[in-house]
């Protein structure tokens, strides 16, 4: 036995355990509060220990009954919250796939339209030279277009 609670011990013989009696400084020792707890238990009746088992297996029943509706609840949410972050990431991926598709797009829409431009410019240049009666081939070599599509001009 430790010091306090054989001084406990000596209090509560003395006192004929009234635990309204005992200090509260004794109280505030873990060892002794449990060591009046037991006391307490061990001078009640049957029915009073049958009552007091079942109350605390009350508690324990809702506390496991707490523990696991917060469970199912953290899952529920878990799901919920990974559900709106992915539909949030798809809405996102396709707003920057969108913007590089137009950027890519648009880039290589100018590109087309600029060798279009130029292809159009090379016609009409050597459809010019033709009328003035310079002869295919040189055209050719200064357009860089076939014969074939000067004889068509």
């Amino acid at each position: 036995m430790t010091g306090e609670y054989t001084l406990f011990y000596h209090i509560t013989q003395r006192l004929h355990f009234f635990p309204s009696k005992i200090p509260q400084e004794l109280l505030d020792s873990p060892e002794i509060n449990k060591a009046v707890l037991q006391i307490e238990e061990s001078a009640y009746s049957d029915a009073q220990l049958w009552g007091y088992d079942e109350f605390w297996d009350a508690v324990r029943v809702e506390k496991t009954l707490v523990s696991d509706a917060e469970r199912k609840g953290m899952e529920k949410g878990m799901a919920k919250g990974i559900e709106k972050g992915i539909e949030k990431g798809i809405a996102q991926g396709m707003e920057k796939g969108i913007a590089q598709g137009m950027e890519k797009g648009i880039a290589q829409g100018m590109e087309k339209g600029i060798a279009q431009g130029q292809s159009n410019e090379r016609k009409e240049t050597a459809r010019r030279m033709k009328n003035d009666g310079i002869p295919p081939e040189t055209i050719a070599k200064y357009t860089q277009l076939s014969i074939e599509e000067i004889e068509k001009l």
